[in-house]
């Protein structure tokens, strides 16, 4: 396969992994971010749903539950989505070397090593996010108003700690399943020039490559692997755990295109998620990694990363004891 040097699949190869074993580096002691990373899990669970029942107790009084639902829909996914873009531009631009330590690759940004070639992607970029966020998200959610909302909007009935992470969890085993499947079908050589390639013409990765995506890849899998869970849920989902799941996912997302490995990112510490160099490596590597949970540690499409990192660490040990000599 000439786009995708995938490792073999679980039917190819005997898969001997430990999941526990292999995860244990992201749980080793990261200082203040550790901290960080604990507490923006915790804010997720517990002041989100706070602020966003004043939200909606707020916007409910004055418009219907299907005004609502189309302000908060389309609000939400293209706030938060440019949002992010904008702290990370700032963090690109200024190269504080706060931020800077944590850059996953060392080569030049785009925009640094061909000018020319970075104004054609980006105003390509800029096209397929002008589509997504102010054509094909505001048609998906208008359409949904066609019908009954089928979320739980009553104020009086705010979900459980218990109900929100349940719910995530089943709705993030749903979403890693299809967008795993749907992901690595699109390498395969007879789809992947046609539709996936799109994705990959940023072989490092920065935030607004995250929904640089062909229109069929959008919808199939990056739309429908965040919405089937919550539409299997129907009403017993709560509209505020749906919009926390959605910021948990979006965020996820740019933190995943960033390119940096920040040491407060909670989806390096969080199970069924991981840390920004996860996907670089697919993006530079065009192999493996194809989601961030479960199934990329069942088919073993994982193990050219962690070939990789060991090679890595391996190559900066060498380094480290090269410059000890010298300085003796």
């Amino acid at each position: 396969m000439s786009q995708d040097k995938r490792a073999p699949s679980a039917a190819e190869k005997p898969v001997d992994f430990n999941i526990v074993e292999e995860d244990k580096p992201r749980y080793k002691p990261k200082g203040y971010g550790k901290v960080v990373a604990a507490l923006i899990t915790l804010a997720y669970i517990f002041v989100f749903p706070t602020l966003l029942k004043h939200l909606f107790t707020f916007l409910l009084e004055r418009y219907t539950v299907k005004q609502v639902y189309m302000m908060i829909g389309i609000g939400v996914h293209t706030g938060v989505y440019f949002l992010g873009h904008i702290i990370m531009y700032f963090i690109y631009k200024a190269k504080i070397p706060f931020f800077e330590r944590y850059r996953i690759i060392t080569s030049p940004w785009p925009w640094e090593s061909d000018p020319a070639k970075w104004r054609v992607l980006l105003k390509e970029t800029l096209q397929t996010t002008f589509l997504a966020h102010f054509v094909i998200v505001p048609y998906l959610v208008y359409n949904d108003t066609k019908g009954d909302i089928s979320f739980n909007f009553n104020m009086d009935q705010m979900p459980t700690v218990v109900d929100i992470l349940l719910q995530i969890l089943f709705c993030s085993i749903i979403e890693d399943t299809w967008f795993y499947w749907g992901h690595r079908i699109l390498h395969h050589p007879w789809l992947y020039p046609y539709i996936h390639k799109k994705h990959h013409s940023y072989t490092i990765t920065i935030s607004i490559a995250a929904e640089h995506l062909h229109i069929v890849e959008y919808f199939f899998v990056s739309i429908l692997s965040t919405s089937v869970g919550p539409l299997l849920l129907g009403n017993r989902m709560h509209v505020i755990t749906y919009v926390v799941y959605m910021i948990f996912r979006i965020v996820e997302s740019l933190n995943a295109h960033c390119g940096y490995d920040f040491s407060w990112s909670p989806y390096g510490l969080l199970p069924g998620c991981q840390p920004s160099s996860w996907h670089n490596f697919h993006h530079s590597h065009n192999m493996g990694n194809y989601s961030g949970g479960f199934w990329d540690y069942i088919c073993g499409t994982h193990k050219p990363y962690l070939e990789y990192k060991k090679k890595l660490e391996a190559k900066r040990a060498k380094e480290g004891q090269t410059e000890s000599k010298k300085s003796q």
